[in-house]
């Protein structure tokens, strides 16, 4: 009996929250104050589901702009790893250069038809690093840590395809966390070479792309 109570423990059977759960996640922030109960309860059920706690940051609900996104923590992919009963471990992170990396390279092992093999990747700081200097802090502060977990989710679900595919980690990811514009700015009389521009938007209208004109080349009016 206690053997199964520890089995049990160790897969950390996690139900779908509940409202207390969920009112607490949302006061500290884990998730968004404005999202709507049909995004809690989906957010709720990929919990369950994927068994990650996200009272350990296992899994995110992180707002990108005007939309959602659900994102893997670096804890979240190793439990799902060593989830499978075969995750062999992970070698440190190896960098290019200590003090100012600009590649990272991790290798993580796999137990393939009980051969433990390698599964090496690589990142890069200039495909990872935030162009937003507000979301640079971290990477400014640890870019070692930072580059280094992109590396080791790429490893991991280059070894994890079937767990691991089509999810990203928070890392991999905040080169995408952009401030999305709602409101995109209209050319002046002057830029349109005299033209007065027409309430249609941006999206509808297409403007000469020679250097100094902007003149309207094509618009539904």
């Amino acid at each position: 009996m206690e053997e199964k109570s520890i089995a049990e423990s160790k897969e950390l059977t996690i139900s779908e929250l509940s409202q207390e759960d969920i009112k607490i996640l949302t006061e500290v922030g884990v998730i968004p104050k404005d999202c709507s109960a049909e995004l809690v309860k989906l957010y709720s059920r990929i919990c369950a589901e994927t068994q990650l706690n996200p009272f350990r940051k296992q899994i995110h609900f992180i707002r990108r702009g005007n939309s959602y996104t659900i994102q893997v923590g670096i804890d979240g992919y190793r439990s799902i790893a060593d989830r499978t009963g075969l995750y062999a471990g992970s070698d440190d992170y190896v960098f290019d250069d200590e003090k100012n990396p600009n590649k990272a390279i991790v290798t993580v092992y796999k137990l393939v038809n009980g051969v433990i093999c390698p599964f090496t990747a690589s990142a890069r700081m200039s495909e990872y690093r935030p162009k937003d200097i507000n979301m640079q802090f971290m990477w400014n502060k640890m870019p070692n840590l930072m580059l280094g977990k992109c590396a080791e989710a790429l490893a991991l679900r280059k070894a994890f395809p079937n767990e691991l595919s089509g999810t990203y980690t928070d890392e991999e990811m905040q080169q995408a966390d952009i401030i999305d514009i709602a409101k995109k700015v209209e050319p002046s009389p002057k830029e349109t070479n005299g033209e007065q521009s027409s309430p249609t938007s941006n999206d509808e209208r297409r403007f000469c792309q020679r250097e100094g004109c902007g003149r309207i080349v094509s618009s539904p009016r």
